[in-house]
């Protein structure tokens, strides 16, 4: 994790939170199975730690306009 996003990030942020905040800036929306298998744990695991960072104003759900059964995770800077 770089300087800059320790700097970003408030200390009450995980590192598999900051990890998932870093993946979407890089590569944009994401939904949960896609994140998993990045960060290597279950969906299940990425949805709790996804509902700590929306409740916290870091990131956001969006409905997938081609499917509107996935939900899409999007980072959100709220500063």
């Amino acid at each position: 994790m770089s300087v800059e996003w320790n700097n970003r990030l408030d200390r009450l942020v995980s590192g598999s939170q900051a990890t998932i905040l870093r993946s979407l800036e890089e590569k944009g929306p994401q939904n949960a199975s896609t994140l998993a298998k990045h960060l290597r744990i279950t969906p299940g695991a990425v949805t709790k730690l996804s509902d700590k960072l929306i409740t916290n104003g870091y990131a956001q759900r969006k409905r997938d306009s081609n499917n509107l059964g996935v939900d899409h995770l999007d980072w959100h800077w709220v500063f």
